[in-house]
Parts: C-alpha cells; sequence; structure tokens
C-alpha cells in the first residue's frame, strides 16, 4: 500500500466513525491491516445489525453500540456512564476487568454495592500478586484494613519507608516488636536511616533511635532526642554535627554548632573556611588556647590582601608573626610604617640586617628606587650607591653621592669618566670629567684615541686662547706631511707651528 492510499484509508476512517457509518469504518481499518480495531468494530455492527431487525430503529444509537464506540476512543468514563444510565452495571464493570482497570472497576462495584464486590477485590488482589505489583496490592491491603498484610508486601516490594510510615501512624504495629525489626532492619539495610530512627523514636528504642539519626546525618532529631534522654551526649552530637556539615561543605552551617560543642579550633578552621574573618577573630580574641595563635597569620594574609593594613599588623603581632607584617608594608611600599614596628620589635643590628636582607632581594629583582629606600631608611645610602654603580646607572650614583657626600662628588666624577673611558663611552666620560672640572683629562683621553676633533672642541670651549693651538699643533704633527700643513692652514696656525717647532729644536 503506498502512502497515499493509507492516509486516504486513514481520513476515510475518521470521517466514517464520526459519521457513525460503523460498517464502513470497520471497512476502512481492515483495509489498513488494524486487526484488532476490525475485530471492535465487527462486534459492534453484529449489536447494530441485530437491534435494528428487532426494533426497526438505528442501531448505532444503542448504549452497548455507543460505549463500544466510547470504548474504541478511549474514553473509558463516556463508555461507563453510557453503561450506568442503562443499570448495565454488570457490562461496566466487566469492561473494565478486561481492561484491568481495577481500581475503576472496584470503585463501580462499591457504587453500586454489588454483591461480588469481595470476590472482585479478591480478583484484583490476586492479579496484583500474580504480575508482581507488591506495592499497588500492599495499597489495596492497606485500603482494606489489613495493615500487616499491606506492611508485609511493602517490604517484599522494597518500600521499607512506605512500611515505616503505614507502622508509625498505627499505634497496634508499632507496639510488634517483630513488626518494628523487620521494617526496621529493611530501612538500615537501604539507608534510610533517619527514618529507621524515627520508627525506634516511636517504640521508645533511644538508643537505636538516636545511631539511626547520627548515621543518616539527621543531627537536628538526634540532639532533640539527646536533650531528653541522653543530656550527657549533647555536646558530643553538636561537635558530630558540625563534623557532618564541614563534610557537606555547609561552612557557615558548621561554625555555631562546633561553638555549641566547646570546639573554638574548628569553630575558628569552619569561620575561616566561610571566609567569616571577623567571626573567626571574634572567636579566636576569646581563646587562651596557644594553639590557636597559628590561625592569626591566615587570617592576617587575608586583610593585607584586602589592604587593611591596620587590622593585619594587629593580627600579625598577635600571633607573633612580625616578620610577616614588616614584609607587608615593604610589599606596599610602606616603608616608615615597616620601620616604625622593626624598631619597635626587634634590635637595631636585627633591624639593619632584615632591610639590607630585604633590600638585596629586591636589588635582584630589579627593584632599584625600592631598595634605595630600605638602604637610607637605616642609613646605609653607601650600600645605595654602590648598588648603583654595580647596575651602571651613574645618574642614581652621583644624585646620592650630591645629597650625602658633597665634598666627594668631583672626586667621584672623575672616577665614574675613567670607568667610561676604559669601556670607550666617550661622550658620557667627557661629561663626568667636566663635571668633576678636569677638561684636560678629556682632551687627554680624545687625544689618546685618535678622535682630534673631539680634543680639538673640549679645549676650544674649556681651555683659553692657547690651549686649542696646541691641540691643533699636536694633531697635524700626529698627520704629518702635506696633510698636517693643510690641517694647520685650516686653521690658520702655520706660522704658530713653526715657531713652536723652532722653539723645540
Amino acid at each position: 500500500m503506498s502512502l497515499e492510499t493509507e492516509a486516504m484509508w486513514k481520513t476515510l476512517s475518521k470521517l466514517a466513525l464520526e459519521a457513525q457509518q460503523l460498517h464502513i469504518a470497520e471497512r476502512c481499518f481492515a483495509a489498513l491491516g488494524d486487526v484488532s480495531t476490525v475485530r471492535f468494530l465487527h462486534q459492534a455492527n453484529q449489536i447494530v445489525d441485530k437491534v435494528s431487525q428487532e426494533t426497526g430503529d438505528d442501531g448505532t444509537l444503542f448504549y452497548k453500540v455507543q460505549a463500544q464506540v466510547a470504548m474504541m476512543d478511549k474514553n473509558f468514563k463516556l463508555a461507563e456512564m453510557l453503561y450506568m444510565e442503562q443499570n448495565a452495571i454488570d457490562e461496566a464493570i466487566e469492561m473494565y476487568q478486561e481492561l484491568h482497570m481495577w481500581d475503576d472497576c472496584i470503585a463501580v462495584a462499591e457504587a453500586k454495592a454489588h454483591p461480588e464486590l469481595n470476590s472482585l477485590r479478591g480478583n484484583y488482589y490476586q492479579w496484583l500478586t500474580e504480575t508482581g505489583q507488591d506495592e499497588k496490592a500492599g495499597e489495596v491491603k492497606e485500603n482494606e484494613g489489613d495493615f500487616q498484610g499491606a506492611i508485609n508486601l511493602y517490604l517484599k516490594a522494597g518500600l521499607p519507608a512506605k512500611a515505616a510510615r503505614l507502622a508509625l501512624s498505627r499505634p497496634e504495629l508499632t507496639n510488634s516488636a517483630d513488626t518494628v525489626s523487620r521494617i526496621a532492619a529493611s530501612l538500615i539495610k537501604g539507608e534510610f536511616y533517619e527514618r529507621a530512627g524515627d520508627l525506634y523514636e516511636k517504640i521508645r528504642n533511644n538508643q537505636r533511635a538516636l545511631e539511626c539519626y547520627c548515621k543518616g546525618g539527621a543531627f537536628r532529631k538526634a540532639v532533640e532526642l539527646a536533650r531528653v534522654s541522653f543530656p550527657a551526649e549533647v555536646v558530643k552530637l553538636e561537635e558530630a554535627w558540625g563534623d557532618y556539615l564541614v563534610q557537606q561543605k555547609q561552612m557557615d552551617a558548621a561554625i555555631n554548632h562546633f561553638i555549641e560543642a566547646g570546639c573554638y579550633l574548628k569553630a575558628i578552621e569552619a569561620s575561616i573556611a566561610a571566609r567569616q574573618w571577623k567571626k573567626a577573630v571574634q572567636i579566636l580574641d576569646s581563646q587562651d588556647d596557644s594553639s590557636a595563635g597559628r590561625f592569626y597569620l591566615k587570617i592576617a594574609q587575608h586583610y593585607a590582601s584586602m589592604q587593611d593594613y591596620e587590622v593585619a599588623e594587629q593580627l600579625f603581632e598577635k600571633g607573633g608573626h612580625i616578620k610577616e607584617a614588616i614584609d607587608m608594608y615593604t610589599s606596599a611600599g610602606r616603608w616608615e610604617e615597616a620601620h616604625k614596628l622593626a624598631v619597635k620589635c626587634m634590635t637595631e643590628e636585627e633591624v639593619t640586617t632584615l632591610y639590607v636582607s630585604r633590600a638585596q632581594e629586591l636589588e635582584r629583582d630589579s627593584k632599584f628606587k625600592e631598595a634605595e629606600r630600605l638602604f637610607s631608611t637605616v642609613k646605609l645610602t653607601d650600600l645605595a650607591i654602590t648598588m648603583y654603580k654595580k647596575n651602571q646607572m651613574f645618574d642614581d650614583v652621583i644624585r646620592l653621592v650630591a645629597k650625602h657626600h658633597p665634598d666627594l662628588l668631583a672626586e667621584t666624577h672623575l672616577h665614574l669618566a675613567k670607568e667610561l673611558e676604559a669601556e670607550s663611552r666617550f661622550s658620557e666620560a667627557e661629561y663626568h670629567f667636566m663635571e668633576a672640572g678636569e677638561w684636560k683629562a678629556a682632551v687627554h683621553m680624545y687625544r689618546v684615541h685618535d678622535m682630534w676633533e673631539d680634543a680639538h672642541r673640549v679645549a676650544t670651549s674649556h681651555g683659553g686662547a692657547g690651549a686649542p693651538k696646541q691641540v691643533a699643533y699636536l694633531w697635524a704633527r700626529s698627520l704629518g706631511g702635506e696633510a698636517a700643513v693643510k690641517l694647520l692652514n685650516k686653521f690658520g696656525l702655520l706660522d704658530y707651528a713653526v715657531e713652536t717647532a723652532s722653539n723645540n729644536l
């Protein structure tokens, strides 16, 4: 059958049903190969034909036919109503039985006080047990008032919580030690510890109830029970409750339980983990236990990271972590606070050692300005000068020498000039020779390295009238021959050169 043909038959079957043309509908479903619907419609058409022959009326309007059509449309409530209007109780019950809709079947029988009600209930229960529907069978027993039977079925179905609910609602069941034991064992096996605790508490087996509550993490119930029955256990339970909450990552909730248990170190740890820093400090400050001091460091580090330096300093001091407080201030560039704290708590020698060590660390990290501030704080400026010199930061060397050793300034310039000359950094060396007032040394430097133009320039700028002539003469002599004559003519110094040479004969 093509898809187009199948679609045509489906459309026609729908229209036929709507028009109550059941014979045509039967033919359509036969064409579609829907055997069960064909059989159903065939039965309905037999009724239609029989009613039409016997009464001459339209058989499709007969209640049985209408009910059959409603059932085919899965509108069972409509079918039930059609049967009930005709007082066809047995047919409605039979319909629901065939469909295994036992709840509706029983409801109809109960509504009409059907004489076979008990038999129907028995059949329903038998069907449930045969099909392994123990939970539903238990509900049937419960509705019938057979509570022990219901509990047995709930346990068989692996539903101990449902059995426990029923037992807790019926005093006669909780009076049975065997019943309670079986339910409790099943609950514990299924790890329904809290419900097992409820059951044990109901029969006043408080010790077992407490154990089950603790195993199930139902510490609220455990503490409430202990306050009445085991007051000496309350403190221990509060601690266990706090431990359980920590395992569940509920740090905030754990804090107060640890406090109630008097486990202040655990309360502090939970406060820190929950980032409740103020609460942690509050608990910490109330402790005399020396082992609590280890927490000050971590809390202080938090406040330092938040740049709340004053609080951090107090906490560092309380925990005996002075060096960390000083490091905090130095890292923040707050040298004065660092020094003030250091001299208050350390000897001068220790302060100096600490600052020099920290300055050298900064130097290794190329943080020269910070290192200088530390050297200066402990009045060891010479170490800063040495640092700058070692790293060839000569402007900083001169700046510090000018400020702290002005009498050595010229000597420092001269020393730097010679170092720079040795490194062939001639223009920089010239600057320092000039600053040292040693222009002749600059001229000599340039002469030695055959940098005559620079030597002549320096002599002209700083040596007076005779100096450039002398340099030009020496320059020409180094050239010799025609080049020397040209150079002397360029500067108009030929006669001077002849006279100088004559004087030196």
